[in-house]
C-alpha cells in the first residue's frame, strides 16, 4: 500500500488521467485499486471538485460527489480515466483527500508498464500535444533523475 495526501485550492483542477500501472521503486508491484478519501468539510456541489469517471471500454461517465468522509474505491486499469474540473472554493477552503493505492506483487509484467496517461478534455492543442510526449519525457527523466512519485511514498 502507497498513498499520498493532496490538496486543492481554488480554481485548481486535474485533468483526466490514466494513472501509472506500476509501482517506481518495486517494478513487479501492479496497481489495482485507488482508495480515495475525501476531507471536504462543508463541502456543497456548487464548489465543483466532483470526481470524474469514464471507463474507456463502454464510453460510461459518471461525476461523484466528494464530501466529508466520503470514500472512493476505484479499480485502476488501461480504461479507467479520472480527474476533476475547475474548483471554485472561496478563499481559504480546499479539496481535500488522501489517497492510498493497493498493489499486487507478479512474478512477470501483465501488460506494459506506462507512466501516468494524462486525457486532456478542453481541446488546448498545446496541452494534447505536451500529454502525446508525456510518457517518454517522464521515463527519461526518471532514468536520470529518479521518479519523483517514488520520493512521495
Amino acid at each position: 500500500m502507497a498513498g499520498e495526501y493532496t490538496r486543492g485550492k481554488k480554481n485548481s483542477f486535474l485533468d483526466m488521467h490514466i494513472d501509472f500501472n506500476y509501482h517506481p521503486l518495486h517494478k513487479m508491484w501492479y496497481r489495482h485499486l485507488n482508495l480515495l478519501l475525501y476531507l471536504n468539510k462543508d463541502w456543497k456541489k456548487e464548489y465543483g471538485g466532483q470526481l470524474k469517471l469514464k471507463d474507456l471500454r463502454t464510453g460510461e461517465q459518471n461525476a461523484i460527489e466528494v464530501p466529508f468522509n466520503r470514500m472512493i474505491i476505484q479499480l485502476t486499469g488501461k480504461h479507467t480515466l479520472h480527474g476533476y474540473d475547475l474548483t471554485h472554493f472561496p478563499d481559504g477552503m480546499y479539496r481535500t483527500s488522501i489517497a492510498a493505492y493497493a498493489y499486487s506483487i507478479h512474478q512477470h509484467h501483465i501488460e506494459k508498464p506506462r507512466t501516468t496517461d494524462w486525457r486532456p478534455e478542453d481541446g488546448n492543442p498545446v496541452k494534447k500535444i505536451l500529454a502525446s510526449i508525456y510518457d517518454p519525457a517522464v521515463k527519461i527523466k526518471n532514468k536520470f533523475f529518479g521518479s519523483s512519485t517514488a520520493k512521495n511514498q
